[in-house]
């Protein structure tokens, strides 16, 4: 029975790590999503905002990997279907695929901005370097250089925790007072926040995160949830995938709360730091940044472009480049804060509607204890 318990207990480590690595691209790397939705509200909202949405995300992922676990599917897809219908699941199981387009260019554009921030190269640069290190990937079908890459995740989860750290026993001052300025940087447009549903207020904000969070790993997770043996595994797995990846969060809050002066008006606030900080280090994390866009943006531009068309065909190279050109032109004009800030406001905002409908399904199913399966109708 120990042994039993330890093996479920290490599998769930693992899941729990590869959901965590799954999540972090270029908005967590860069620290400019966490200063966005996280840091930017100022006083003790940052910290009201990470235990908001980290409640949040606890009950999203238990939800989707019970789902996966006692749910039977037979494609990835159908997990909308079950939860919105026939009509509302065809709309977000389509606009899924619209919100990987957002993600790449959200990668590529960050690719730019790293590439700027640490050699002082033009954006365009870096973003048409990345466009076609990714476009060289999805077209050659290095789909498993990609997937040993996506380890990198982890990497950068051990490096922020340990900066993080570093940064909370060198400072000299605490994260309110060094983080007193933030409203006037609000104001003169330094620091961006995220609009939901036209407003912006920070408890909303804390849902509009796991609702991005929630969009770009939903179908994973519940593929991750078929994979669980017992309730019980499902259980940890779903509670450690959410502290896996806050856990660093945490440490990414704390570094630029403790920061604000030095980060405000910054592309890249988490290079800026280390730049600051450790520059011997600023090459190196450089370096982590730009291989977890390129394991990112590859992931999600072969998933995307396999949803149109067949693999080594024209149509998939066709679509595969075409999809590149575009991020790289945008990315290369419009700053990566601006693009992140309106792509994932905008995800933010499907993500909260769409749990919204995920969990008056689940809770529906719970409480009349009727049989979880999918109607036949309603399947893709």
């Amino acid at each position: 029975m120990k042994q039993n318990n330890r093996s479920i207990i290490l599998q769930s480590i693992i899941i729990s790590s590869a959901y965590t690595a799954y999540n972090i691209g270029s908005g967590f790397a860069t620290g400019t999503e966490v200063l966005q939705f996280f840091a930017s509200w100022g006083g003790i909202f940052p910290f009201i905002v990470f235990a908001i949405s980290l409640l949040f995300t606890i009950v999203v992922n238990y939800i989707l990997y019970d789902t996966g676990y006692s749910v039977p599917m037979e494609k990835s897809n159908e997990f909308y279907y079950y939860f919105c219908g026939k009509y509302i699941g065809k709309f977000f199981d389509y606009y899924a695929y619209l919100a990987l387009g957002g993600w790449v260019l959200v990668m590529v554009s960050g690719s730019g901005a790293t590439i700027n921030t640490y050699f002082n190269l033009p954006v365009y640069v870096g973003t048409c370097m990345m466009g076609i290190l990714c476009a060289l990937a999805v077209c050659m079908g290095m789909k498993k250089l990609v997937d040993v890459l996506g380890s990198i995740g982890i990497v950068i989860m051990i490096v922020t925790i340990c900066l993080g750290i570093y940064t909370v026993l060198t400072a000299d001052t605490g994260m309110l007072e060094a983080s007193k300025n933030v409203s006037m940087y609000v104001s003169e447009g330094k620091i961006l926040q995220p609009t939901v549903f036209g407003m912006i207020n920070p408890i909303l904000s804390a849902f509009s995160y796991t609702g991005v969070l929630m969009f770009g790993c939903a179908a994973w997770v519940v593929s991750s949830g078929k994979m669980m043996k017992t309730k019980k595994q499902m259980i940890v797995t779903s509670g450690l995938s959410s502290m896996f990846y806050f856990l660093p969060l945490l440490a990414v809050l704390f570094i630029i709360l403790l920061n604000m002066d030095l980060v405000a008006n910054e592309q890249i606030p988490l290079l800026a730091v280390v730049k600051n900080q450790l520059p011997s280090l600023a090459l190196p994390y450089s370096i982590i940044i730009i291989a977890a866009i390129f394991t990112t943006a590859s992931g999600m531009l072969f998933v995307l472009v396999q949803r149109f068309a067949e693999e080594r065909t024209k149509r998939f190279y066709g679509i595969s480049i075409g999809i590149v050109v575009f991020s790289v032109v945008v990315g290369s004009f419009i700053p990566f804060a601006t693009i992140l800030n309106f792509v994932y406001s905008i995800m933010g905002m499907s993500g909260i509607i769409f749990a919204i409908f995920m969990v008056t399904k689940y809770m529906r199913v719970k409480l009349n204890k009727t049989d979880a399966d999918i109607d036949s109708k309603i399947k893709a």
